[in-house]
């Protein structure tokens, strides 16, 4: 496994072993585009000593009293060298640009798909509060990662042989003012790289308050008609504004650790030519260097200001990068949904499908949600699931269909155990449809397939038929490459639910959970829709989670889940007496 592999795996951890991980792991997989990137910067370093050797040269040649003429034959050289200098930088930062890009769309191309398929895999109940933002935030935090491999890497790299090219030539001017330049130059590093860490920690906390605000701001589109309906805009603005002020606060205590920083290395820089100045002088008047030298140091010396405080926010960046690295691994903690494993690679449903004592509680739950659960589904099944809300019917269909695990218990087929069944396998044959129909911006016939290439135009239309929605598509413009908003427009809310029916029906499952699939339909629309779903279920399994008594009185058998338990229809009455005392 690759360091990338781990890290959108949850399985990377963080601190600089983490970043150093995945630089090794880019510059290993990506060496193509790296090289000459690296190379690219050693010739620009080696390049960056010649102008201030160039122009000492000519200092000393005038103060030695060299004729108008050589001076000007100089002149033209010292001009014509900084002109190939200057073409040649041009030229490597174009090529250098060229191949970053390369290297970062290679990258993304090979890592986001990774991290999106890793976030689709994470079990639901993770999904708590700043889950799904935190999750959609982590591919902008991916994103700043590969730019600073692909980026800032090289730059390092540049700016570090930028350095010792220029400290290598003051030591040989100078070795004296050399070794004070230098000390102050480090200096200047070290306690930018001790401020950054603050910075580490104000990014950290800065991402988890972005995440608080930003979940509000997903949230409150996603709710938009309800927030106009029950003309809540004002207190949501001022929700979201707390949010602002926290996220703020802490963004506020981010770019002052910044600014310490950057503060501290530009007080070094400006501290260095003044020293050196001093020094300097000194040593020509006592006749240890000459001033063309001296120009020379003060030109090398102001050059390595530029690498150095690059240098220093190259190291704050890559703080900041290990708080997103962290985060990326803290949202992926723990084990994903694995889809591919099992002991039973071609199954099908059994006879039965049983609960054998199951029981599952939510995490910081106070009571079970469904509680030892004793329950046999023989092939071919028609039941209606009815019971109060909150007494475990959606955790009952959650756990047949694999949606969660339950905490105790076990589920079977035919008396083996669930768990030796691939997920990926088990609910192609096993499928849900959740009370609410999610919709894409794109065609209904794409909505109804989901992307899925097997699927024929004529299996779209079959499934629609049998959901009663064939009618309404026929009668649109477009048919079925009506594009539908986020909302589901132009369908309404019945229409929405026969679509995610649709769905269900088409992809021909042997068991079919279906959790208030009907609810906004018509009595009327509704008996003709499951006359289709029944049809297309026959001699298949089919669980109806319901609220609505003539439908469950329609299927042939009734169970009743109260209070996390599940009872026979005949025991309704009671177990509804013992809700009522208490």
């Amino acid at each position: 496994m690759t360091a990338w592999d781990a890290l959108v795996r949850g399985q990377l951890g963080g601190g600089p072993a983490a970043l150093f991980r995945l630089c090794a792991d880019a510059l290993r997989t990506e060496w193509r585009f790296f090289v000459p990137l690296i190379v690219a910067s050693l010739l620009a370093g080696s390049f960056a000593a010649l102008p201030p050797l160039i122009i000492a040269h000519l200092v000393d040649a005038a103060v030695a009293g060299s004729s108008i003429g050589n001076l000007t034959l100089d002149a033209l050289g010292v001009t014509a060298a900084f002109a190939a200098v200057a073409l040649a930088d041009a030229g490597l930062t174009w090529f250098r640009h060229r191949y970053a890009i390369a290297a970062q769309i290679r990258l993304r191309g090979r890592i986001v798909p990774q991290l999106f398929d890793s976030s689709l895999r994470q079990p639901v109940t993770r999904l708590r509060e700043n889950g799904r933002a935190s999750m959609i935030r982590s591919f902008d935090d991916l994103d700043e990662t590969i730019a600073f491999l692909t980026a800032t890497l090289p730059e390092f790299f540049g700016s570090a042989v930028l350095t010792a090219s220029y400290a290598a030539l003051l030591a040989f001017v100078n070795p004296l003012l050399a070794a004070i330049s230098l000390v102050a130059m480090l200096l200047a590093f070290l306690t930018t790289a001790l401020l950054a860490k603050r910075s580490h920690r104000a990014f950290a906390a800065w991402l988890a308050d972005r995440d608080r605000a930003f979940t509000l701001i997903v949230e409150a589109f996603v709710a938009l008609l309800t927030i106009k309906t029950m003309n809540a805009h004002r207190a949501v603005t001022a929700r979201f504004l707390n949010r602002l002020e926290t996220e703020n606060e802490a963004l506020a205590t981010l770019r002052r650790a910044t600014a310490a920083a950057e503060t501290a290395s530009r007080a070094w820089m400006g501290i260095t030519p003044g020293m050196v100045v001093l020094f300097g002088l000194w040593q020509v008047g006592n006749g240890a260097m000459t001033i063309g030298d001296l120009v020379l140091f003060l030109s090398v010396t102001a050059s390595l200001a530029a690498p150095v405080a690059s240098l220093c926010l190259q190291w704050e960046a890559a703080q900041r990068l290990l708080a997103a690295i962290g985060r990326i691994s803290q949202l992926r903690a723990g084990e994903p949904e694995d889809l591919d494993v099992g002991d039973i690679p071609d199954w099908h449903p059994g006879r039965e499908i049983e609960l054998d004592g199951v029981g599952h509680r939510y995490a910081g739950a106070t009571g079970h949600a469904l509680e030892k659960v004793g329950l046999k589904l023989a092939e071919g099944d028609h039941v209606a699931v009815t019971g109060r809300s909150g007494g475990g019917k959606t955790t009952l269909a959650y756990i047949l269909a694999r949606v969660i695990e339950p905490s105790e218990g076990r589920l079977l087929d035919s008396g083996v155990a669930a768990s030796k069944i691939g997920l990926s396998t088990y609910r192609r044959r096993v499928l849900m449809l959740p009370h609410e129909t999610h919709i894409f911006t794109t065609s209904i016939a794409m909505n109804i397939a989901l992307w899925e290439t097997a699927c024929s135009l004529e299996d779209i239309r079959a499934a629609a038929e049998a959901a009663g929605l064939s009618e309404v598509v026929d009668g649109l413009p477009d048919g079925y490459e009506t594009r539908l908003s986020a909302d589901g427009e132009p369908l309404s809310a019945g229409q929405i639910q026969r679509l995610g029916i649709a769905r269900a029906l088409l992809r021909h499952p042997d068991i079919l959970v279906l959790d208030e699939a009907t609810s906004s339909l018509d009595p009327e629309t509704e008996a003709r829709v499951m006359k289709g779903i029944r049809s297309v279920m026959r001699g298949k399994t089919l669980v109806m989670v319901t609220h609505r008594e003539e439908l469950a009185a329609s299927l042939p058998r009734r169970i009743h889940v109260c209070d996390g338990r599940v009872f026979p229809v005949a025991q309704d009455r009671a177990c509804l007496h013992r809700l009522a005392e208490g």
